[in-house]
């Protein structure tokens, strides 16, 4: 028993790694979509994040709240906490780290202030007037052809390309950048939009429930050889005593 539970425990790890995945680093900000790059169609959205630290400076409660959607329509909307991952169809969604970062900047638009996304998931409407953020460029250059392109991926010149009613224009994303005009409208940064972060770890094992009932298995073998095996110290004694008794007879 023991060694059939091991090959069945060994045979699940094998069928884990060749047909299950592990995703380490994917990375949610809140609102946005993030595809579970592993399955196709599948998406994930930060709803909430709440943390808590005790007086120590140490975490003490948890809770990330995702929603999921699969071809556009949502599926599961769960919680997320230390050591209690959300379940989806053999898919774990576990929490690694959280933060906050720039997912955007703050523009002062003709004396309103608005805030754009550096990754705008959602459609553009088509109405006049709308600005976006159409590319970054952490190393910006203007090429011979006057097409833009980043001479390396250090955040040596950044800008944005801004873009309205099909007119583009490239901002400078620095405090006292020169402002760019756009159909008329002067628009400067003025900072950058921080967002909450999630990291979550997402697996998916198809063999982990034969794991467990190849160590069940193995602990069961263990346990009966402990209860009813024979202990070879006494396998040796008897045969001490029977070749004693051979020696005395003869």
């Amino acid at each position: 028993m023991v060694h059939v539970g091991f090959l069945i425990a060994l045979s699940g790890h094998l069928i884990g790694s060749l047909t299950g995945f592990k995703s380490s680093g994917t990375v949610l900000f809140s609102g946005e979509l993030t595809p579970v790059a592993p399955v196709s169609g599948l998406y994930l959205r930060l709803d909430d994040f709440t943390a808590r630290d005790d007086s120590f400076g140490y975490r003490d409660y948890m809770k990330t709240t995702v929603t999921l959607f699969k071809n556009g329509a949502k599926v599961l909307t769960g919680d997320i906490r230390v050591n209690h991952p959300l379940l989806y169809k053999g898919i774990a969604f576990y929490y690694n780290d959280d933060g906050n970062s720039p997912s955007g900047i703050k523009v002062l638009r003709d004396g309103r202030f608005e805030e754009l996304n550096f990754n705008d998931t959602e459609p553009s409407t088509g109405r006049k007037g709308e600005l976006r953020i159409t590319g970054f460029f952490p190393d910006f250059v203007l090429g011979e052809s006057g097409r833009p392109y980043s001479r390396s991926e250090a955040f040596n010149n950044p800008y944005v390309a801004l873009t309205m009613d099909g007119k583009t224009a490239f901002l400078k994303i620095e405090r006292g950048s020169a402002p760019v005009n756009i159909n008329g409208e002067e628009i400067k940064f003025a900072g950058f939009k921080l967002s909450p972060y999630v990291v979550l770890s997402i697996n998916k094992d198809p063999g982990i429930w034969v794991v467990v009932a190849g160590s069940g298995i193995l602990l069961l073998g263990m346990a009966l050889l402990l209860v009813f095996g024979v202990d070879k110290r006494e396998l040796i004694r008897e045969a001490h005593l029977r070749q004693e008794s051979g020696h005395s007879e003869g």
